[in-house]
């Protein structure tokens, strides 16, 4: 038997997802980092002057997370097509997908298109724009995420080429980047250090491209399978 258009259509959602994501990381870490709170530089005033100067720094850094949510929905959509997943399993993981992708890209493209405009007024004036886009991106959006992602691996667990790995990888890999997101939302008394949630999302990024490559994997055997 040929692979059918669904099973086509999961193979290259998850090879798009983890080209993008590879790349979104090294953006993130070359271009973002200065300018994002917390593992950034320390001062609205620095991150400010960073982004005012560089400011297609700043927007070739953000395109690539931009395509980290088309390729989310990608997935999303390629498992809601998928004859052996049920779609009680599918269907909610494809609505925290859309919730998520809206309020991020949402907030993250103001962030991108006005940030450095906002940023060469100076960190005072700066500053409120930043604690409102903030926020959304990397807290609200990264734990709906976290769950969404969550039912990406129960789905894919119905598959027969699913592995103990995958299981073990997705608890470790989902279950930090939702604490490291969630913790943030915490009172501050109560809140963990940010050097030590930064250090969480950051070891999470890294397992969650392992993780795609793993889930790459495990969809090629299961069609070549089918294949023959």
């Amino acid at each position: 038997m040929k692979r059918t258009f669904s099973e086509k259509a999961i193979e290259i959602s998850l090879l798009f997802a983890l080209v993008v994501h590879v790349i979104a990381l090294f953006t993130m870490a070359g271009l973002l980092l200065p300018g994002v709170p917390g593992s950034g530089l320390k001062t609205v005033d620095l991150r400010a002057a960073y982004i005012a100067t560089h400011p297609w720094r700043w927007h070739l850094g953000w395109f690539p997370w931009h395509l980290c949510a088309l390729s989310d929905l990608a997935v999303s959509l390629a498992l809601l097509r998928l004859r052996w997943v049920p779609k009680a399993l599918s269907a909610p993981t494809l609505l925290l997908t859309l919730i998520a992708a809206a309020i991020e890209q949402y907030f993250e493209t103001f962030w991108d298109v006005l940030g450095p405009h906002l940023a060469a007024g100076g960190g005072v004036a700066y500053l409120g724009f930043e604690s409102r886009v903030a926020l959304p991106v990397s807290v609200i959006a990264a734990v709906l995420y976290a769950v969404m992602a969550m039912g990406w691996s129960l789905c894919l667990s119905r598959s027969s080429t699913w592995t103990r790995t995958l299981t073990g990888l997705s608890a470790v890999t989902w279950t930090l980047l939702l604490l490291s997101s969630a913790s943030q939302l915490l009172p501050s008394v109560y809140r963990p250090p940010t050097a030590l949630t930064d250090v969480g999302t950051e070891v999470g990024f890294v397992l969650m491209v392992l993780w795609f490559l793993l889930a790459l994997r495990a969809m090629l055997r299961l069609t070549r399978v089918t294949e023959h």
